[in-house]
């Protein structure tokens, strides 16, 4: 079984038909399709491997508890014993902390010092959220706590994408919160869609961090 992103972040496309933007989310699922189908990433079917070997869960969801993004529900012993063995296959991870069916992720970063000082600062009640440089989506799941409608995040890596999914695969179904691998180049101008756009740990390796801003 591959990744189908175009499936798991349809709710995306489908808001951005609704309100208009047609071509743009046409543009956008062909983008992504060419970059699972085209990718020479020889990581590429190790991670697909791994995604297939993740044990199903009846009652799972993902929760924020503490500074922690959390996996939660009822699996077995042996279940968990593999899923230790799933999560090794995708370090490392940089953006976090995380936990996996009680499972601690280590994270290269505590992202949530960083989050402690925007929170309180951004109101994302209600607003269509953009994460550019979103990395594995540690920020994009505490905006959507925070009370976001949606969040999308964008980042070219594809390890990152792949350590977004093997989270919301069980996420709930109403979650409207996805990685897609895209960078800020794929945003067209003038979209006026987004509410709150946020770049964080993406403007030190820019040669005009100024440009991107502006972008």
């Amino acid at each position: 079984m591959t990744l189908n992103l175009q499936s798991n972040a349809s709710w995306f496309f489908d808001a951005l038909r609704v309100d208009g933007h047609n071509v743009w989310a046409d543009q956008l699922e062909q983008r992504v399709a060419e970059e699972l189908t085209q990718s020479k990433n020889g990581h590429l079917p190790i991670w697909t491997d791994a995604m297939n070997r993740l044990p199903e869960c009846a009652d799972s969801s993902v929760r924020i508890q503490g500074d922690s993004v959390c996996v939660c529900g009822s699996v077995s012993e042996t279940d968990r014993s593999q899923l230790a063995d799933v999560l090794r296959a995708f370090h490392p991870w940089r953006k976090g902390p995380f936990e996996y069916f009680g499972i601690p992720i280590e994270t290269e970063w505590r992202s949530c010092l960083k989050w402690d000082r925007l929170a309180a600062h951004v109101d994302f009640r209600g607003r269509h959220v953009l994460d550019v440089g979103s990395g594995n989506g540690y920020y994009g799941w505490r905006m959507q706590e925070a009370g976001a409608s949606l969040v999308a995040g964008f980042d070219p890596f594809l390890l990152f994408v792949f350590q977004f999914e093997l989270v919301r695969r069980y996420a709930r179904a109403s979650s409207r919160h996805c990685v897609l691998p895209l960078s800020d180049a794929d945003l067209p101008q003038r979209l006026h869609w987004f509410d709150v756009t946020v770049a964080m740990g993406v403007l030190y390796p820019r040669t005009s961090p100024v440009d991107h801003l502006q972008s």
